[in-house]
């Protein structure tokens, strides 16, 4: 037969095991505050997990993209191949993750000082696709709201 002082013992464990469970559940529940270290995390994990994927994305479509148009060398060569909507279809499922990516930083990671380069990918990732109107609202965005 178990003696009282072992019951005890084993209760009070209980009790303080599931209050420490409470607190910890309570604490992750909150919303996340503008402290050092959230800033510091969401910098981390913004910058080399998220744009750095994504700037792999981009400029493998990129070299796709150049790759993929055709040089007449009976008129005059651009100096810069600008993407059509044909050679940006087959780019449009890595460019799509890029924009998925960005809009991750941008909704997620608010105190991240990595927002600009977030819409920044959004404008280049536009820009590759051919959809040259959202592409300058979001470079004149990025100029405008972020000079430096």
């Amino acid at each position: 037969m178990p003696n009282r002082l072992s019951l005890k013992f084993f209760s009070s464990a209980v009790y303080i095991f599931l209050l420490c469970c409470c607190c910890l559940l309570i604490g992750s529940c909150r919303s996340q505050k503008d402290t050092s270290v959230n800033r510091g995390l969401q910098n981390l994990t913004a910058r080399y997990n998220i744009l750095y994927n994504a700037r792999l994305l981009i400029d493998e479509s990129q070299e796709n993209i150049e790759a993929a148009t055709y040089d007449d060398f009976g008129q005059l060569l651009p100096v810069y191949k600008e993407p059509t909507e044909a050679s940006a279809v087959a780019e449009f499922k890595n460019l799509d993750s890029v924009i998925a990516k960005a809009n991750t930083i941008i909704a997620e990671k608010t105190v991240s000082s990595y927002v600009d380069d977030a819409y920044y990918l959004i404008a280049k990732a536009n820009y590759l696709k051919a959809n040259f109107f959202n592409a300058s609202e979001f470079f004149t965005y990025v100029f405008k709201t972020y000079p430096q």
